[in-house]
């Protein structure tokens, strides 16, 4: 943010805004996107738009959005939504009556993906177990080299993450900002890594989920198994009361910090909301 804001003035075009869209829910930490008070900044939580009033913005510079920006194909309908949920199971391969879980760890993938759905598959077979491998092309084809002893979908870059999660019952992932946005908006329960070795900037995320109700935690495989078998007690529990697994709704957490709260995640419309305040912004400078 410092770089553009003093590239900017070298140019001579400090006239013109300079607009941060923080993409982390902190907007200070390992990633400072927070530096200039001539800056405007878009951020998709509470504390990080606290973050930013606590450096010093004026308001006028600081808005929040309902959530992360999140792709708009997120709310858009698919070309099998036209089929019930167990014929668009049987279309990818899986058992309409077996429970589904998704593996994902971002768009270029990872060999936790293959390590994770090794002991998962090992420790419970009576799951159907999807796979997206985003870019790593080894990745796939390490996948598709295994005898899974259950149902598998095993798929390279896809622009249908929506579907897939969809499909899911619950997602095993890292703690990306976009990926746990995006299962959260969707419903889908979370099972998420936090350990020693999740980055600075993912710990807030981490936060989220489980202070919200979003989800489960793990640190180490042994952890893994345990929690995988929870969510489907959890899921088991919810279906003999006749009933649907419902997100918590926003609740105050006492957090340094967090001085209000966030909408549901079910609520998010950031990607809606972004280009009317860049051309309030815009207006302002005219």
């Amino acid at each position: 943010t410092e770089f553009m804001v003093r590239g900017l003035d070298r140019a001579n075009f400090a006239h013109v805004p300079f607009v941060a869209i923080v993409s982390d829910f902190e907007g200070k930490g390992a990633h400072s996107w927070i530096e200039d008070k001539r800056q405007y900044t878009v951020c998709g939580t509470s504390i990080c738009r606290q973050q930013a009033l606590d450096f010093g913005l004026p308001p006028n510079q600081v808005f929040q959005t309902s959530g992360m920006i999140l792709r708009p194909s997120f709310y858009e309908s698919d070309e099998d939504d036209a089929l019930d949920f167990k014929e668009r199971l049987r279309k990818i391969g899986l058992d309409p009556e077996k429970r589904t879980c998704l593996i994902f760890w971002g768009g270029v993938g990872s060999k936790k993906v293959r390590d994770i759905g090794l002991t998962v598959s090992r420790a419970n077979a009576n799951l159907n177990l999807i796979f997206l491998c985003g870019r790593n092309a080894a990745l796939l084809e390490d996948l598709k080299a295994i005898e899974w002893p259950c149902r598998v979908c095993i798929q390279g870059f896809t622009q249908r993450v929506s579907f897939y999660m969809q499909m899911a019952d619950m997602i095993i992932c890292k703690p990306g900002p976009g990926v746990c946005s995006e299962a959260a908006l969707l419903g889908v329960p979370i099972i998420l890594e936090w350990s020693c070795f999740t980055l600075p900037q993912e710990v807030a995320v981490c936060k989220w989920v489980l202070n919200r109700g979003l989800g489960l935690g793990f640190t180490r495989s042994s952890q893994l198994i345990s929690q995988v078998n929870r969510m489907c007690a959890m899921l088991e529990a919810v279906e003999e009361n006749n009933a649907v697994y419902v997100q918590q709704r926003p609740v105050p957490i006492s957090e340094k910090g967090l001085t209000g709260f966030d909408l549901s995640p079910a609520d998010n419309s950031a990607v809606f909301e972004v280009p009317a305040i860049i051309q309030d912004i815009f207006d302002s400078h005219v």
